[in-house]
């Protein structure tokens, strides 16, 4: 059958109807599953534009931001009660952080070095001492109790025994004038090598006197240094091999002064010298019996380890 010239163009058109509607049935369902821009008319040029999707959107609420508290940090609810410790007069008051996380007072009462606290005890303070209103101040002497202290020598026999001939129980008194200051004629006397274990010995004699001889560390010398020792009154350290100064007293090197045991000596009256004996294994030995010969009350001038 042949379609005439109208047939053809109805039938173009209809076609045509299909094809138009289906698009526009496309076009919608995009708009409103994928949100394509609606472009608002020309003449509202430089508005800004939305899609669907944002157009219908519920306005956000901002939100500020929260402060989070770092590992470790408590949070206060509380406040501090100090900043630092405090003294209260010779009493300690410590400023500490309690288990809130707030700082609160604690009253520590006397603490050794802090608000001008010296010491508690006697056993803060060295032997020539006693611990006063929490100050460590000289022991006072008192003739006739059997304890050479300083500023006795010299002026109580009974307790310090002969000045011209003093016994190991007079060190230290026997450094110090009757005011208890220490003499300007005393030396504590090192090898000329200057040996690690000799400074360790000379130390510790300027430790034992601590707080009762002033500046004692300045004069630690050696061997060479000392001139006129008649003169002066002398701690010397070590043996004829490692101190030059023994040899004044007749002492000489030999293969033999190692198996010498250490001991100690005062020799000499008016201005008398301790020789502290010992090598490096047992000078150390020799200290510990020159410091503690005063406590010991050793009435004779030697004494062997």
């Amino acid at each position: 059958m042949t379609l005439s010239s109208t047939q053809k163009w109805v039938i173009t058109i209809v076609i045509l109807g299909i094809v138009l509607g289906s698009t526009f049935f496309l076009i919608k369902s995009l708009q409103s599953e994928e949100g394509i821009k609606v472009v608002l008319p020309d003449e509202n040029e430089g508005e800004t534009q939305f899609t669907e999707k944002e157009a219908n959107k519920e306005p956000e609420t901002k939100q500020e931001p929260t402060k989070s508290i770092k590992k470790g940090e408590t949070k206060k609810a509380c406040t501090d009660e100090c900043a630092q410790d405090v003294c209260e007069g010779k009493k300690l008051v410590e400023c500490v952080r309690s288990a809130d996380g707030c700082k609160r007072e604690e009253e520590k009462g006397y603490a050794k070095g802090k608000c001008g606290v010296s010491c508690v005890t006697n056993n803060d303070c060295s032997a020539y001492q006693v611990c006063d209103n929490y100050v460590c101040t000289r022991r006072e002497a008192e003739c006739g109790d059997d304890t050479c202290d300083i500023g006795e020598f010299g002026s109580c026999e009974q307790d310090c025994g002969e000045s011209n001939q003093p016994s190991l129980k007079a060190y230290p008194a026997f450094l110090f004038d009757a005011q208890g200051i220490l003499k300007n004629n005393v030396f504590i006397v090192i090898g000329n090598s200057q040996l690690a274990y000799h400074q360790d010995a000379a130390e510790a004699i300027v430790d034992d006197l601590e707080g009762v001889a002033e500046n004692l560390g300045q004069r630690i010398k050696r061997a060479n240094e000392v001139q006129s020792i008649q003169t002066k009154i002398l701690v010397i350290l070590g043996t004829e091999c490692d101190n030059e100064l023994l040899e004044a007293f007749g002492m000489q090197c030999s293969p033999f002064s190692v198996a010498v045991n250490p001991y100690i000596e005062i020799v000499g009256g008016a201005n008398p010298k301790v020789i502290v004996y010992g090598n490096e294994e047992r000078l150390m030995d020799s200290i510990d019996l020159l410091l503690s010969a005063r406590e010991r009350n050793v009435q004779s001038s030697q004494e062997q380890v």
